[in-house]
């Protein structure tokens, strides 16, 4: 639409191109801010077409002015459209169930769960899990439990932390985003299907997946009765629905030690 006016005078081409540069602007979509935590708005792009006003300003006196109808373009994403869609639709949610008697691997889920949620992903950006949950340390205040190690079931520190990341793959896959790193466990879960782990090591090996929707995307995680659920959040805008068929390709005999 063309609802806004610039006054021009006189003046030489020059003077033009500048108040062209000064004026017009390309609209600009609004985005959230994940450091910040707000959305951004959106800025309105304005034109006009400069040898339409060139001709104008050619045939008019020193005294004249001539008014130059603005071109205002609105982005495709407004501070109001994204506050409405943004987060408005749940892409998918997945459940794993733990013990809760087992305390101190509780706790690292639990500890490993609030640095998730409310994990806020651009458009196009990547969510690794180790850089997410950080160092698992004392000073973390994670605790020793059961892990996978060499082949063996033994104690160590963040123990459970798996079974977070787990769930959140799985939430991933059901939401239809782009798995970019994954690794299953040495030995098949208890807490999910076969082949739909996502172990994690600091420094060796993370689980890593990118927001491939148009809109902004929000992990939702909690630990708690002995469930873990992650729900992801974000605007969905195309149908779709995603199967996930397990197949067992080879066995292998076990041997039995004493």
């Amino acid at each position: 639409k063309t609802n806004s006016i610039v006054p021009i005078r006189n003046e030489s081409m020059n003077i033009i191109k500048k108040i062209y540069d000064e004026v017009c602007k390309e609209p600009k979509n609004a985005y959230y801010d994940e450091k910040d935590g707000k959305i951004v708005p959106h800025v309105v792009g304005y034109s006009f077409d400069i040898g339409e006003v060139k001709k104008l300003v050619e045939n008019i006196k020193d005294d004249e002015t001539v008014k130059v109808e603005l071109t205002v373009r609105l982005p495709e994403i407004t501070e109001a459209k994204l506050t409405g869609e943004m987060f408005s639709d749940t892409l998918a949610s997945y459940s794993t169930k733990y013990n809760p008697s087992e305390v101190d691997r509780s706790y690292n889920m639990l500890l490993a769960s609030n640095k998730v949620n409310g994990t806020v992903l651009q458009p196009g950006g990547e969510f690794s899990y180790n850089k997410v949950v950080g160092e698992r340390t004392v000073a973390a205040g994670y605790r020793n439990a059961k892990v996978f190690e060499n082949g063996r079931v033994v104690d160590g520190l963040g123990g459970g932390i798996c079974q977070v990341s787990t769930t959140i793959y799985n939430a991933a896959l059901y939401a239809n985003l782009e798995i970019v790193e994954r690794k299953n466990h040495s030995f098949a879960v208890v807490y999910a299907p076969k082949g739909q782990d996502a172990t994690v090591v600091m420094g060796q090996i993370d689980f890593k997946f990118k927001n491939n929707t148009k809109y902004p995307i929000k992990v939702v995680s909690s630990v708690s009765g002995g469930v873990c659920t992650v729900t992801i959040l974000g605007t969905k805008d195309q149908n779709y629905k995603v199967e996930i068929v397990n197949t067992v390709t080879s066995t292998k005999n076990f041997e039995t030690i004493y």
